[in-house]
């Protein structure tokens, strides 16, 4: 019988296992941004769970906010971010993040939830469970459906894959894969970070079976990462298991042949691998291309984002852009090479380094806050590694035959190197909900490491106290009115952060009644009206649920000038279809008013106006906007000379009759 006061303690390590499952996992083929606003959902409903929890506890028992060692520089981190969002850019889309990516305010709280949660709940008892939680539950799935893909690329003859993905969702050719992250470059970078924790649970588990699957899901995750062609995942992979081999030395040398066997299996996983990828893509020329930094390759492509970011940082040193807001303005800041290889059309949707993300979002302070979060990380690391290691000889001393290392010994050199493999594959990929997330939850572990280890002293020079220090009186932290009204709180932001998905679930199902509406249309002739009609209430319904998304009124207004474009010239039907157009266009550069794109084409749905409108003070208004809005685009991407192109057709159109050069 669990006791009362222990009760929360147990659901809030239950819950904290579940999201280590389910956000890397989660992913629904009926929504539009397939991958990420699910496991955005699930994470900050989550999120707002485990605070109603940690409140609860804190007022029916006792404090649970014990000092982690970490807590200033994660705060002060989060206090930026959200300063930073107030005076952003774009603070609507600083606060949720841009539509396919949310990493903005909401998302950064709650990892700092899920850190917090980590820290105050996990001990170094249960790190072996915690880690196989992770690992097998998370990583195996990932590698489980990932393998799906490496066998319907290997023998496409035959498909495992329940999933129908076309060509407009395969982010890559030939056979890269992404299983339930999106991207390979993600899932490369999640296979990096769980590969270390695999071979620290061998050494973990004396259990044969257990050690069988966990070396199964080690094996299948290295042919699975192989086939990824992250480069920068590759490296991370060296990275990861090259500190776990610096850190385990001592163990090492102790048994050697284990070791021999692990790398030897390891070795021959990757080189499996490489013959079922040479076919189609050469691993030399992959590797080759890594160092290319001439021409449009994906090295001298992130370098020039890199320095984008440096260019926005440098425009707004103290606040930055704003969290999340570097792909709305990059065509502003893309630089003369990219501007010449895409003719000013280059678009990217994040800096792809960690670093660089953080200086352009949070400014020069809040990538100084970021370094000192890994430096003060890096020393109770040091710290907590030196401890146990002095324990582990102490014990050695005691008895005859030397014993085998501590589990705490183990899993801490396994969670510091699938740290340092995230940093790396980091420095070259955009942030990710599912792998970030395992970043915040390593970095808790290794705090709940040191909090259970290190001594009273030692754990007051990193920042908090240790579990053997003396326990703060049990005393009530709020009064339970306050704590009823905080969970009514929590429950509301569940709700509203759910909208986001829910949103995205009628954006779907409108464009496949949209779709299946135009098959008829191209193969009858005709256009069913109600299906049509459908389709168009579900898209203006995704709209009202999240009326902060640009992407839904945008697409209303695309759609609504195909329409137009269908009519005859000047009809009454056709202005009504410009007119729906131009308000959905008007609502789109509302919320993302750098959108260069969005911009040019409202402005050519004005100018389409100028040209048909039988009222000639319609025209000559229709003619104004559309110039204004072409200087608006020409701001927000001046490397793109067809809009100036534009700009001057328009200046030159004749209002006093329907004649237009456009």
């Amino acid at each position: 019988m669990i006791a009362a006061a222990d009760r929360w303690l147990v659901a809030r390590r239950g819950l904290l296992l579940l999201l280590a499952v389910a956000v890397p996992v989660v992913f629904d083929a009926r929504t539009v941004d397939v991958f990420n606003v699910s496991k955005f959902a699930v994470l900050v409903v989550g999120a707002a769970a485990l605070v109603g929890l940690l409140a609860t506890d804190a007022v029916r028992h006792r404090p649970v906010f014990r000092r982690t060692g970490l807590e200033w520089p994660v705060l002060g981190l989060l206090a930026l971010t959200a300063l930073d969002t107030a005076f952003s850019r774009n603070p609507r889309l600083s606060l949720l993040g841009a539509y396919g990516s949310y990493d903005g305010l909401l998302a950064a709280v709650a990892f700092a939830v899920v850190f917090f949660a980590v820290a105050w709940s996990f001990g170094a008892r249960q790190l072996r469970t915690v880690l196989t939680v992770l690992y097998v539950g998370a990583g195996g799935l990932v590698v489980a459906y990932g393998l799906l893909q490496v066998h319907d690329r290997t023998w496409p003859g035959s498909r495992w894959d329940w999933v129908h993905w076309g060509e407009s969702a395969s982010f890559a050719k030939g056979t890269a894969i992404w299983s339930t992250l999106g991207n390979p470059n993600h899932l490369g970078g999640f296979l990096a970070v769980m590969l270390p924790i695999g071979v620290g649970l061998l050494a973990l588990w004396r259990d044969r079976r257990i050690r069988a699957v966990i070396s199964a899901i080690a094996v299948a995750g290295l042919l699975a990462l192989v086939q990824t062609t992250a480069r920068g995942a590759w490296l991370a992979t060296v990275a990861g298991l090259g500190v776990l081999g610096l850190l385990s030395l001592p163990a090492i040398r102790r048994k050697p042949a284990v070791v021999v066997a692990v790398a030897g299996a390891l070795l021959v996983a990757t080189l499996a691998a490489g013959v079922l990828l040479e076919p189609t893509r050469g691993i030399a020329d992959k590797v080759a291309s890594a160092l290319d930094l001439s021409g449009d390759s994906s090295a001298s492509q992130r370098v020039e984002f890199w320095k984008a970011a440096a260019r926005m940082a440098n425009d707004r040193p103290l606040a930055g852009i704003g969290p999340d807001v570097y792909g709305s303005i990059f065509p502003a800041y893309q630089g003369g090479k990219l501007a010449t290889i895409y003719d000013g059309m280059s678009l990217n949707n994040g800096p792809h380094n960690v670093f660089m993300d953080k200086l352009a979002a949070l400014g020069y302070p809040g990538l100084a806050v970021f370094v000192v979060l890994l430096a003060m990380a890096t020393g109770l690391a040091c710290r907590t590694y030196r401890r146990l290691r002095q324990l582990a000889r102490h014990v050695e001393t005691e008895v005859a035959a030397p014993p085998p290392e501590p589990e705490p010994l183990i899993a801490l050199v396994a969670i510091l190197a699938a740290l340092v493999a995230y940093l790396v594959q980091a420095s070259f990929d955009v942030q990710q909900i599912g792998v970030t997330f395992c970043f915040w939850f390593l970095l808790g572990l290794l705090c709940a490491t040191a909090r259970d280890t290190l001594a009273p002293g030692e754990m007051e020079q990193a920042g908090g106290p240790s579990e053997a220090a003396p326990k703060v009186r049990s005393r009530r932290v709020t009064p339970p009115l306050i704590a009823a009204l905080g969970l009514v709180v929590v429950v509301a932001v569940a709700i509203v952060a759910v909208r986001p998905y829910r949103a995205d679930l009628a954006f779907g199902s409108g464009l496949d009644r949209r779709a299946g509406a135009q098959s008829v249309r191209e193969e009858f002739g005709t256009e069913p009206v109600d299906a049509a009609a459908a389709a168009a209430r579900s898209i203006r319904g995704a709209a009202r649920l999240n009326p902060w998304e640009p992407s839904y009124p945008a697409f209303l207004a695309d759609d609504a000038a195909r329409s137009a474009a269908r009519l005859p010239p000047g009809s009454p039907e056709q202005l009504a279809e410009l007119t729906a157009a131009g308000r959905e266009y008007r609502r789109a550069a509302r919320l993302a008013p750098s959108d260069a794109l969005v911009l040019q084409a409202y402005a050519k749905v004005l100018v389409a106006v100028a040209r048909n409108d039988p009222d000639l003070a319609h025209r000559r208004s229709a003619k104004a906007a559309a110039e204004a809005a072409l200087r608006r685009a020409i701001r927000a991407n001046p490397f793109n000379r067809h809009i100036a192109d534009e700009l001057r057709k328009v200046q030159r159109m004749a209002m006093d009759t329907l004649a237009t050069v456009l």
